[in-house]
């Protein structure tokens, strides 16, 4: 893949979003990963508007009990354009 002209904080954050690692990707759609890592590198220098997302893991201890919230008698979600849902009665 010829990378003149390439948006790379658009390559970035689709490989980002695919799942595959770094090489993976690259490999899958013709960039040389040194390339692709250069990019990567010089985006974060500049705070290009890119979120460099590190996936990891974080424990958590499930031992302590959690004490229950009561059930809402009504659950209300605001979408966008004014629209208002209501669900009612659906505790258990």
């Amino acid at each position: 893949m010829r990378t003149t002209g390439v948006d790379w904080a658009s390559v970035i954050q689709r490989q980002q979003d695919s799942g595959l690692s770094q090489r993976e990707y690259c490999e899958r759609h013709g960039l040389a990963l040194s390339t692709f890592t250069n990019w990567k590198n010089k985006l974060k220098k500049s705070n290009t508007a890119i979120e460099i997302f590190e996936p990891h893991f974080i424990e958590l201890d499930l031992q302590t009990p959690v004490r229950p919230l009561p059930a809402p008698e009504e659950v209300i979600v605001e979408l966008p354009y004014g629209v208002v849902m209501r669900f009612r009665g659906m505790a258990r």
